[in-house]
């Protein structure tokens, strides 16, 4: 319990304090508090970012680090010495630590710096100069911080990159109805598929008119477009590698949780470029309250279960057409709550998945004592299930053994997330192996 409750804080602290990152980047390109502050609601009423924040021990650190790596690198490419170099090299390092996928980070830097040295912005030394710089820096800091690193650091960040470019994920994911297999090839739209269904819809109409706007810019050659297209290339590269490329993903877009600073920061753009051409000037401030009022009671509805917060494109019975709690958080709710129906001294369980353990482990001492984990189905009084795997689900749904007699479930918004059922008295028509079991007529 207390392993899990420091680690929580520690992802936390590193969130928060990435916000403040971002929030400096929305002050740097908006030139207005208000402006950063609205597009600091972007960011946090994002339910399953907002979620992330507290448990993710790496997507979830990794967007606090890809928020400061985003204003360093915008303010080294607009200013290229020495100090930017070196802070952006810092926080590049940081992120490659968290995980490799952040390599793009400096890759972007060099494209950005080197488009700046050919369009005539930027003269050669000065460019060659504060590269070099980034380059060492980012180079000392991730093999400092990474000790897997020290034996040999350019061979084993080579090894680190090729298995994240060729990992194999055997598990199965769920999207549309439909099991898909990451470790074949994700059809195409997975990834567009869970931005579309999992970000509010009032920051995703924003952010199309951010593309709009962004557009606009490049036509009329606005002075801001650069910092807009820098965030934009952290957006749209990695989600196009991962289309084109199939990438493996699973558990939702949570690898590619890192894009949506980018994201809020391109609806931000749309709101702010629609306050300033629509002549009815109370449109945007009433369309952002709609948005910020409903994002706020979405968070509340789904609390403390935001992470399975779907929007209205998800449609009816999404218990079984997509993913839900593929982390099991709601096992720690279920257990309190069976523990305030049933009075019996020892409570025999069983769990299909690692989280139902790691929930019963996470209680407090005198509650953990109440409950036996039972690892054969036969023993068990309650059976609970997330309804991960194929198998499950289809039980599920049939209503089949042992999903007969529910006790409860424990709800996000309509959705149930986690099935508690009563099996003890079922056990002597059970028949079949285990994993396969059928009752006897």
């Amino acid at each position: 319990r207390e392993y899990h409750l420091l680690r929580h804080y520690a992802v936390f602290i590193v969130f928060w304090l990435g916000s403040i990152g971002f929030y400096l980047l929305l002050q740097h390109r908006f030139r207005n508090w208000k402006w950063a502050l609205v597009g600091m609601l972007f960011l946090l009423l994002c339910p399953r970012i907002f979620a992330h924040s507290f448990f993710n021990v790496k997507d979830g650190v990794l967007v606090g680090a890809i928020m400061w790596a985003l204003y360093t690198m915008v303010r080294f490419v607009e200013t290229p010495r020495w100090t930017w170099a070196l802070a952006h090299g810092f926080v590049s390092a940081i992120a490659i630590d968290i995980r490799i996928v952040a390599i793009i980070v400096p890759a972007l830097t060099v494209a950005w710096i080197g488009l700046g040295f050919f369009s005539g912005k930027t003269s050669f030394w000065k460019a060659f100069t504060a590269l070099g710089i980034y380059g060492v820096a980012t180079l000392v800091f991730t093999v400092a911080g990474w000790p897997y690193l020290w034996e040999a650091p350019l061979g084993r960040l080579l090894e680190a990159y090729q298995v994240m470019g060729n990992y194999q994920w055997g598990g199965e994911v769920r999207l549309w109805g439909e099991f898909l297999y990451p470790k074949g090839s994700l059809p195409w739209y997975y990834l567009p598929s869970w931005m579309l269904i999992t970000i509010p819809v009032g920051i995703m109409l924003f952010f199309l008119a951010g593309l709009w706007r962004l557009g606009y810019r490049l036509v009329k050659r606005s002075p801001r477009l650069r910092t807009d297209a820098i965030v934009l290339s952290l957006l749209a590269i990695p989600v196009g590698m991962v289309i084109l490329k199939g990438s493996v993903l699973y558990d939702d877009w949570r690898q590619m949780y890192f894009i949506y600073p980018s994201f809020a920061f391109l609806a931000l753009t749309g709101a702010e470029g629609l306050h300033r051409r629509l002549r009815a000037k109370w449109a945007v401030p009433f369309l952002l309250a709609l948005t910020i009022g409903m994002g706020i009671v979405q968070m509340v509805r789904y609390h403390p279960f935001q992470h399975v917060y779907f929007n209205v494109l998800a449609g009816a019975h999404r218990e079984l057409r997509f993913d839900q709690d593929y982390w099991g958080l709601a096992y720690k709710q279920a257990f309190e709550k069976l523990l305030e129906m049933d009075s019996s001294q020892v409570i025999p369980f069983y769990t299909q998945n690692y989280p139902g353990t790691a929930n019963h482990a996470f209680l407090p001492r005198e509650k953990e004592a109440r409950f036996r984990q039972v690892w054969e189905e036969k023993g068990a009084k309650y059976y609970l299930s997330n309804f991960r795997e194929r198998r499950e689900l289809n039980l599920f749904r049939r209503k089949a053994f042992p999903f007969i007699e529910p006790v409860f479930f424990i709800y996000a918004g309509k959705t149930p997330i986690i099935g508690v059922y009563r099996v003890e008295d079922y056990w002597d028509r059970v028949e079949g192996k285990q994993g396969d079991w059928r009752l006897k007529e």
